[in-house]
This record gives C-alpha cells, sequence and structure tokens, in this order.
C-alpha cells in the first residue's frame, strides 16, 4: 500500500514539473517584451533596460525557471 502511495506521490510531483516548464516554455517564446508592454511603446530604452533587470529578464531562461520553482516551493505563486 505505501509503494504504490509512494509511486503516485512521485508520479504527481513529475506531472507538475513537467506542466511547469511546458507553461515557462510556451510563456518564455510568445513575441513581445513584458517590459515594453508594461511601460508602453514610448519607454526609454535605460527604462526598459532598468526594468528588465528588475523583473529578472535579462538572466538566462534555465535560471528564471530554476528561480521560479524554488520560489513555487516557498508558496510565493506570483
Amino acid at each position: 500500500m505505501t509503494g504504490v502511495l509512494l509511486r503516485r506521490l512521485v508520479g504527481l510531483l513529475l506531472t507538475l514539473l513537467a506542466a511547469s516548464l511546458v507553461v515557462f516554455v510556451v510563456l518564455d517564446i510568445l513575441p513581445g517584451d513584458p517590459a515594453a508592454l508594461m511601460l508602453g511603446t514610448s519607454a526609454r530604452p535605460d527604462t526598459l533596460a532598468a526594468l528588465r533587470h528588475q523583473m529578472g529578464l535579462d538572466q538566462p531562461a534555465w535560471l528564471r525557471y530554476a528561480l521560479w520553482v524554488a520560489a513555487l516551493a516557498h508558496g510565493d505563486f506570483g
């Protein structure tokens, strides 16, 4: 009984990890810049760069995903 429960729990965690990876990749490859959308089309390049840095968009995708999963593990869903 415990073995079945453990296998299902591991399967659930792997499924959640795979789903989060798919969602992250799809959102990452969508066209558009979140910083440019927030600031508008008339934003200055230095302001855009500062917002991208503040949001962590200047980091590699694998690092942003790892930080996002770590934040999820701590209860930060934002």
